[in-house]
């Protein structure tokens, strides 16, 4: 790793003193803590914003087909044949799915429901 008064020497072609590399690396490691600190508060505001953008989500149709994105973390997406579209689930669903299945999600409920030959299933 090079040295942050090396680098701002190199830079913009100022000597940097013993002091001023103190400040420096005093500043870089507070600019790593507030990151670390910060990032789980955001991580947490952004699960539960998702998870309740999902619980007031609501859907049914028959299944015309299943696409996964592996370049996107293996995300499933479902298009339904009353061309609605069901994006950003767990791979799971790829597998357990089929083309031809019903299947809803009620309002304030977090389960997808798969009626399959007239039984139903979570």
């Amino acid at each position: 790793m090079i040295p942050p008064k090396n680098i701002i020497e190199s830079l913009f072609g100022i000597k940097v003193s013993k002091t001023g590399n103190i400040i420096l690396n005093g500043i870089i490691l507070l600019l790593i803590l507030i990151a670390f600190w910060q990032i789980p508060k955001l991580s947490k505001k952004q699960s539960l914003k998702l998870k309740e953008s999902w619980n007031i989500s609501s859907f049914n149709g028959v299944v015309d087909s299943i696409t996964k994105d592996n370049q996107n973390h293996a995300v499933t997406t479902i298009f339904l044949k009353n061309k609605d579209k069901i994006c950003c689930l767990s791979q799971t669903y790829y597998y357990s799915l089929k083309t031809g299945d019903s299947i809803y999600k009620i309002k304030n409920n977090d389960t997808i429901f798969v009626n399959r030959n007239r039984r139903i299933f979570k």
